[in-house]
């Protein structure tokens, strides 16, 4: 199931993972991963974007793996 925040909130599904991944935090992207947010590994923020997308565009390579590496969606990726 893939969660959509609601336009215009700061708070949302899967918030953090897309924290983690903006800064490459792969140790707290792993923890978080390891929890109840990885219920949330597909889930969008305001603007569509997932974790992955963020990590991809940030350059977050090794967060992207991580991702990926836990069921992180590829075909997500364009759907802004």
């Amino acid at each position: 199931m893939i969660k959509m925040a609601e336009e215009g909130g700061t708070e949302y599904p899967g918030r953090m993972l897309h924290q983690a991944s903006i800064y490459n935090n792969t140790d707290f992207l792993a923890s978080l991963l390891e929890g109840d947010e990885l219920t949330c590994i597909n889930s969008q923020d305001p603007f569509g974007r997932t974790a992955l997308y963020t990590a991809v565009t940030n350059n977050s390579l090794e967060c992207a793996k991580l991702l990926l590496e836990h069921g992180g969606l590829i075909s997500l990726l364009v759907m802004i």
